[in-house]
């Protein structure tokens, strides 16, 4: 086979309570630097820096996007924080996958159940292009739910084979 090379980022979209940790923030350092500048106002300025800083660094753990690298044959799923840290959520061979289904195919909940734990490195909302698989790593069977396009789908198929695909693409 030839050697294959696909890559593939998708953004987690911000839910409302994400939305309301960052007003949350953005008021708490307002509020800081209000209070701190009414009461100690040679140490406003220094005050509002820190609590910037540590505002800064703790919603960076909000900006999230998903990073698929399919490289003949081996799949490596990283999760990717405000454009700067990456933690690795998966990496394998593709002939490793139990199953692997769409989110919405019916009738393997007993196979999907047996996971220790699931990863959703999906954008937020489930769609057509939306699969599942099942796959023992790390000694443990996780389930990783992910949003390939056309293209990944159609270069991991010779590598995964018919009896772990479940339905055509």
């Amino acid at each position: 086979m030839n050697d294959v090379f696909k890559e593939q980022i998708v953004k987690r979209k911000q839910t409302l309570k994400e939305k309301a940790i960052r007003f949350a923030a953005l008021f708490i350092c307002v509020f800081a630097f209000v209070v701190s500048f009414v009461f100690v106002q040679f140490m406003a300025f220094p005050i509002a820096l820190v609590l910037w800083f540590a505002a800064r660094y703790l919603l960076s753990f909000l900006n999230v996007e998903y990073e698929y690298i399919f490289t003949s044959g081996d799949l490596d799923i990283d999760k990717i924080y405000d454009k700067t840290r990456r933690k690795r959520i998966y990496t394998g061979d593709v002939k490793n996958i139990q199953i692997m289904t769409p989110v919405n195919e019916m009738g393997y909940e007993a196979t999907f159940k047996r996971a220790e734990k699931t990863f959703d490195c999906t954008g937020g909302e489930y769609g057509d292009n939306t699969y599942k698989f099942m796959v023992l790593y790390k000694e443990k069977h996780i389930q990783i739910v992910f949003e390939p396009d056309g293209s990944m789908l159609d270069a991991m198929r010779p590598y995964l084979g018919q009896q772990r695909l479940v339905r055509k693409i």
